[in-house]
């Protein structure tokens, strides 16, 4: 039974591979049977329709696993679309 417990968000951008990361982890670690792919939408955090369909993240979900005295809490994130630019820019006060 874990002692400890590690809640640890997958956060980064548009189509970077945080599901693809997720699904990775959860499979090494004996937590999935098999490793599913985005592309074929067989992952186990997208399990919406839409999500499915378009091979994208629509709602963050969690998955967890167990790794020796560890329980590990792994949160699928949703991005941003914003680039780096447009999010500084955003704060940015007019004329900066």
């Amino acid at each position: 039974m874990p002692h400890k417990t590690l809640n640890l968000g997958v956060l980064a951008h548009i189509d970077a591979g945080k599901t693809s990361l997720t699904e990775r982890l959860l499979f090494d670690n004996g937590a999935i049977p098999e490793l599913g792919s985005v592309d074929a939408g067989s992952t186990r955090t997208d399990t919406g329709e839409l999500e499915r369909e378009r091979g994208i993240t629509i709602r963050s979900a969690v998955a967890a696993f167990s790794t020796g005295d560890l329980q590990v809490n792994l949160v699928d994130t949703v991005a941003s679309s914003l680039s780096d630019s447009q999010h500084s820019g955003r704060f940015r006060p007019e004329g900066s």
